[in-house]
């Protein structure tokens, strides 16, 4: 498996190298907003919305009334022995 994870991080490195490049003069464009700022940027509106929905998320699920586990107990059953032998 882990063969495999290492073709296929070379094959990508390769593939970006040759189809990604651009000079340095051409300014950053956001990838989730479309703004003038690195797809990286943690100001990013788009950004910014999802931390606070995912925020919002986890605290709804940390508040939420988990039900109670099931505490019945079941009566176990009365031992009974097995019967003697018949004999040899």
């Amino acid at each position: 498996m882990a063969f495999f994870t290492l073709i296929f991080r070379m094959v990508s490195a390769i593939t970006l190298n040759f189809c990604c490049q651009k000079d340095a003069s051409t300014p950053a464009t956001c990838a989730n907003c479309g703004g003038d700022h690195p797809a990286s940027y943690q100001g990013c509106p788009a950004h910014v919305a999802y931390k606070e929905a995912r925020d919002k998320a986890s605290a709804d699920s940390r508040n939420r009334q988990r039900p109670k586990p099931n505490t019945r107990r079941v009566p176990a059953r009365a031992f009974i022995p097995a019967p003697p032998p018949l004999g040899n």
